[in-house]
């Protein structure tokens, strides 16, 4: 689990359009997050993901979700969205 690990992750969600779809598709759930880069390989907890994110400036996928409103849900997931 590490800082760089999310590094990587966010450089892969940059350059991949099918990950960015599933990355919308958590509306920024950082469990779900979690469980996206562990499935690509990446291990990082919630907490180095959120250190990440407001340490660096936010890629254009990212900004598209926040001024979407989405914001980032500490959720487990498990709940319907509505």
């Amino acid at each position: 689990m590490s800082k760089e690990a999310v590094r990587e992750f966010r450089a892969l969600v940059n350059a991949d359009a099918s990950l960015q779809d599933a990355v919308r598709g958590t509306a920024l759930n950082l469990a779900q997050l979690v469980a996206l880069g562990k499935a690509h390989g990446f291990e990082f907890t919630p907490q180095e993901l959120e250190a990440i994110v407001d340490e660096t400036e936010l890629s254009e996928l990212e900004l598209e979700l926040v001024s979407g409103g989405a914001g980032v849900n500490c959720g487990s997931g498990g709940g319907s969205q509505g």
